[in-house]
C-alpha cells in the first residue's frame, strides 16, 4: 500500500513540474517576443541597403510577414517552433534548424567532455573535503564550488 501511495506522490510532483516547467517555457517566449516588439525601428528598415524604394521594403515586410498583429506573429511563430519550424535565418539565408544542427554535435561533444571531468573531479573532492571535514580544505573546496 506504502508503494502505491509513494509512486502517486511522485507521480504527482512529476506532473506538477512539468506543467509548471511548460508554463514557464511559454512565459519566456511571451516576455522575450513583447521585448522584440519594444525594440525601436522597422526591421525592414534596419535590413534595408542604400537605394532600397518603399516599394520593396513593403515586399520584405510582406515576406515576414510583418504586416500580422503582433499575436498573429507570436501564435504562427509559437505553432512553427512547436512543429520544428524555426524559420530561416535573414544573416544565412539558411533555415535555422540546419544551422543549429550543424552545430549540435560540437555541442555535445563539448557537454560529454565537460561531464566526463567535472563528475569524477566532483565526486573526488566532495569526498576528500567530507574525510576532512571541518579543516581548510573542506572550507576551500566549499568555497571555491559555492563561488
Amino acid at each position: 500500500m506504502s508503494l502505491s501511495v509513494s509512486f502517486l506522490n511522485v507521480a504527482r510532483l512529476l506532473a506538477s513540474r512539468f506543467v509548471h516547467s511548460v508554463l514557464t517555457l511559454w512565459l519566456v517566449t511571451i516576455l522575450f517576443f513583447i521585448m522584440i516588439e519594444a525594440l525601436p525601428g522597422d526591421f525592414a528598415v534596419q535590413s534595408a541597403g542604400m537605394g532600397t524604394t518603399e516599394e520593396m521594403m513593403d515586399a520584405t515586410r510582406e515576406r515576414l510577414g510583418l504586416f500580422a498583429s503582433a499575436p498573429e506573429r507570436y501564435v504562427k511563430w509559437l505553432y512553427g517552433a512547436l512543429t520544428g519550424d524555426l524559420g530561416i535565418s535573414w544573416w544565412a539565408g539558411q533555415p535555422i534548424v540546419g544551422l543549429i544542427s550543424e552545430r549540435l554535435w560540437h555541442t555535445g561533444w563539448l557537454f560529454g567532455w565537460a561531464v566526463a571531468v567535472t563528475v569524477p573531479l566532483s565526486l573526488l573532492l566532495s569526498f576528500l573535503a567530507t574525510y576532512w571535514q571541518h579543516s581548510w580544505f573542506d572550507r576551500a573546496s566549499s568555497m571555491t564550488a559555492l563561488a
